[in-house]
């Protein structure tokens, strides 16, 4: 579903201009941390470590994501 909207706003504007390796990383990342969030859910015990794991999880995705569209960390 999140795929969505960057589908629905190439239709609406000329800004938003993803190719198929654009989909499928976003795919391959959306997939993965999804996938570790799961697996951090299950595996640990505490409350609390699965809260730090599941932030450590969001930040990672935010920061790469953040990369791969502007750059923001050159």
């Amino acid at each position: 579903m999140l795929l969505l909207v960057p589908l629905a706003a190439m239709q609406f504007t000329d800004e938003v201009s993803w190719g198929v390796v654009d989909f499928l990383l976003a795919g391959a990342m959306i997939f993965s941390a999804g996938a570790a969030v799961l697996i951090a859910i299950r595996r640990c015990e505490k409350r609390a470590q699965r809260f730090f794991v599941v932030g450590l999880v969001a930040l990672s995705f935010a920061l790469l994501w953040a990369e791969l569209a502007v750059g923001l960390l050159h």
